[in-house]
C-alpha cells in the first residue's frame, strides 16, 4: 500500500508543495512524486493578511502537484517560519517512579512536562509551543552521556529542554488557509527544521554546524551541535 506523504511551505513569494511516496524501509528517503508551487497571495514579511488569498494560492499549487503525481490530496504537513518562530529553555525535574529507582521510558516525559510547566509567563503567551527537544539529562546531579536514561539508577531525573514556538495566531491563519483549501493538517514543522533533514548530513549535525535560510523578506537559522538541535 502507497504511504503518500504531503509537504506544504507558505512563504512570502512562492506556496510550494511536495508530494512524496514513503519507502517501508525507514533508511530509504522518500520518492518524490510531483511539486507544485503558487505566487503566495495575502503574505507579508511571513506573515498572512488575507487567509482567502492565501488559501486560494494554496489549492493551485496542490492541484499543479496532484497532477504531476496523478494522486489526489486530501491531508498534508505544513511548515511554519518567519518571524514568528522563536525558543525557549527551561530545566524540569521529576522523582523517578519506581520504587527500586530504576529509571524507565515513563519518567523523561514527566521531567519534560515539569520543564514546560517551568517556563516564564511570557515564553507561551501567544504562543505556540510546536517541538519540544530534550538537550541535557541528568540522574541525580549526573550528566547522562546518550539519549536515553531507561535502566540507569537514580532518585531524581532532570532535563534541559529547548522549546521552539511560534506566534498561535499566526499558527491559526496558517492551518486555517489550508484547511480552506480543502486539506487536513496532520500536524505543523518549523520550517528551518523541516530543511535540515533535507539540506545536512548525519555528519554535519554530529559535528555541528548552522543551517541558515534566506527567503523573499525572512531569514531563519537553526544551530546543531552533537546531532540535536540547540538553537533556532
Amino acid at each position: 500500500m502507497q504511504q503518500i506523504v504531503t509537504g506544504i511551505d507558505i512563504g512570502t513569494y512562492h506556496v510550494k508543495v511536495v508530494i512524496a511516496e514513503r519507502a517501508e524501509d525507514p533508511r530509504v528517503p522518500p520518492r518524490i512524486l510531483g511539486t507544485g508551487y503558487a505566487e503566495s497571495r495575502g503574505v507579508k514579511q511571513g506573515y498572512i493578511v488575507s487567509v482567502p488569498e492565501v488559501s486560494r494560492s494554496v489549492a493551485a499549487a496542490v492541484l499543479q502537484a496532484s497532477k504531476a503525481a496523478r494522486v489526489k490530496v486530501k491531508r498534508c504537513y505544513l511548515s511554519v517560519g518567519g518571524v514568528g518562530l522563536d525558543e525557549s529553555f527551561s530545566r524540569g525535574e521529576t522523582v523517578v517512579e519506581r520504587g527500586d529507582s530504576t529509571i524507565t521510558d515513563r519518567d523523561l516525559p514527566r521531567a519534560i512536562k515539569a520543564s514546560e510547566a517551568a517556563l516564564p509567563p511570557a515564553a507561551t503567551l501567544n504562543r505556540k509551543i510546536i517541538h519540544t527537544i530534550p538537550l541535557k539529562l541528568s540522574v541525580d546531579g549526573t550528566r547522562v552521556m546518550g539519549r536515553s536514561p531507561a535502566g540507569m539508577k537514580g532518585v531524581r531525573l532532570s532535563v534541559e529542554t529547548l522549546f521552539i514556538t511560534c506566534l498561535e495566531r499566526h499558527v491559526h491563519d496558517l492551518v486555517a488557509a489550508v484547511e480552506e483549501a480543502g486539506l487536513e493538517v496532520e500536524d505543523v514543522v518549523a520550517a528551518p527544521l523541516a530543511a535540515s533533514f533535507i539540506a545536512l548530513s548525519k555528519m554535519q549535525k554530529r559535528v555541528g554546524c548552522v543551517l541558515a535560510n534566506i527567503g523573499a523578506d525572512t531569514l531563519s537559522i537553526i544551530v546543531f551541535e552533537d546531532n540535536t538541535p540547540t538553537s533556532i
